[in-house]
């Protein structure tokens, strides 16, 4: 028999590969993954909990990878960016655009244009964010958080 530890790594890496596969399902879920490998939605849990996110964390950060490789690619220019965010599984743009706004910094609009330069979005965003709109970074929300200069009240 193979050790739990051993076993919960081998799980980890066909939970992992089952997610890259059905990436684009805006259905997937730990209900669909747990029935699809056999397993209990608890032990799916647990088996992510050692990596530090929940599997949900880890389907949409494999998602918004995903779309931030396709806004940066010039041969998808001319798809819109929810078009985008919709062949990988997203179905609002609103949750879309704030879970992309949190995990790159910026609003994946002007991701996609500092891209389309040849900028790497996550250096040189700050600082083009307040050049271009007059905001400021804020040191007490996640890095990228903007806001106006003259916003009135404390963060």
């Amino acid at each position: 028999s193979v050790a739990p530890p051993i076993r919960r790594n081998i799980m980890y890496e066909r939970v992992r590969t089952f997610v890259r596969q059905h990436l684009r399902d805006s259905s997937l879920s730990i209900d669909i993954i747990a029935s699809s490998l056999h397993c209990t939605k608890r032990y799916l849990h647990k088996v992510f909990r050692e990596d530090g996110r929940s599997l949900h964390r880890f389907i949409q950060d494999s998602r918004l990878e995903r779309c931030g490789q396709d806004l940066a690619n010039p041969a998808l220019a001319d798809r819109s960016i929810m078009g985008i965010a919709v062949s990988w599984g997203f179905c609002s743009s609103s949750h879309f655009s704030r879970a992309f706004r949190q995990r790159f910094g910026v609003a994946p609009s002007l991701y996609r244009s500092l891209r389309m330069a040849g900028t790497t979005a996550a250096v040189v965003a700050p600082a083009v964010c307040r050049a271009r709109f007059g905001s400021e970074i804020s040191s007490r929300r996640p890095l990228g958080h903007i806001r106006p200069r003259n916003a009135p009240g404390p963060l």
